[in-house]
């Protein structure tokens, strides 16, 4: 499986999506990766602080074909009061386990798109 593309988009529907992993972060590289955050809640009472929602375009090329699709995958703070700026743990959000190589290949290598392959 190899990413294609990826971008930071305005939010998707979270039905039938929930919490997968986790990955211990900071919130500078995730901004440097993503940009600005797709919500951020001032509210100290909000379950979500922070969040960034990510359409990541993944290519399989297994079996002698290819096929391509989008993963929606969602990275965020959880119930801490605030944006925190500290290495901390952000949750993984997605529709299946592959939410987490996903959000885990792209901040560990800092990858770019095109074609960079997920292990």
């Amino acid at each position: 499986m190899k990413i294609v593309d990826y971008y930071v988009a305005d939010g998707f529907s979270k039905n039938g999506s929930c919490r997968q992993s986790h990955v211990f972060t900071t919130y500078d590289k995730l901004h440097n990766l993503f940009g600005e955050p797709t919500y951020t809640d001032a509210d100290p009472y909000a379950k979500v602080s922070c969040e960034w929602v990510l359409r990541v375009k993944v290519k399989d090329t297994g079996d002698g074909y290819e096929d391509t699709w989008y993963e929606e995958v969602s990275i965020y703070a959880w119930k801490y009061g605030r944006i925190p700026l500290e290495e901390t743990q952000w949750n993984i959000g997605g529709y299946n386990w592959e939410s987490q190589d996903l959000v885990e290949s792209i901040i560990d290598r800092g990858l770019e798109p095109e074609y960079n392959e997920v292990a």
